[in-house]
């Protein structure tokens, strides 16, 4: 299947445990035909075990594992394909500093805006803390992802937001 471009939304990260950070990943399809992705979860901790350990990969079965998702507007599709961009133009320098900016610079601007469609994702994670990821791909890839979700589950991204806002601020 197609290749599947995932964008942490900043503002969105769990308040403890694992998130889903910045990647790419070949969409794929489980036993039952259900869209999958196999995603990095990653640890907010800088001395936790699963830092040293490094992130943890685990399938993401839309259907499943979605929470809410909501489809992005064409312009916010193209600024999470832009942030993908910065993302892997930045990884492509080690060491950091100016020449990672102009990296990261370089590959926003290069980064494929054309025929792109998004979704934000809802999830939970092992802790049951919620977070949104942004995702971009063919319309073909993200069109199959959503059909494979629930009707219930689909909204729009102020209600994902306003959603996230009330389970984040809810009581520890």
């Amino acid at each position: 299947m197609a290749e599947i471009k995932v964008v942490k939304n900043l503002g969105t990260l769990p308040s403890k445990g694992r998130y889903i950070g910045d990647q790419r990943s070949k969409c794929d399809e489980t036993p039952e035909g259900f869209p999958m992705v196999s995603l990095n979860w990653e640890s907010r901790s800088f001395f936790s075990k699963e830092t040293w350990l490094g992130p943890a990969e685990q399938s993401f079965v839309f259907a499943e594992q979605a929470v809410l998702m909501a489809e992005l507007p064409e312009e916010a599709a193209k600024s999470a394909a832009r942030a993908a961009g910065w993302v892997e133009g930045a990884g492509v320098l080690p060491y950091g500093g100016l020449l990672t900016l102009v990296a990261g610079a370089l590959g926003s601007n290069v980064a494929n805006t054309w025929n792109m469609k998004g979704i934000a994702v809802l999830y939970k994670n092992e802790k049951e803390k919620s977070g949104i990821f942004d995702a971009v791909s063919a319309p073909a890839v993200v069109d199959r992802i959503v059909a494979s979700v629930s009707p219930d589950k689909i909204v729009s991204y102020d209600e994902l937001k306003a959603e996230y806002r009330k389970h984040s601020c809810s009581a520890e």
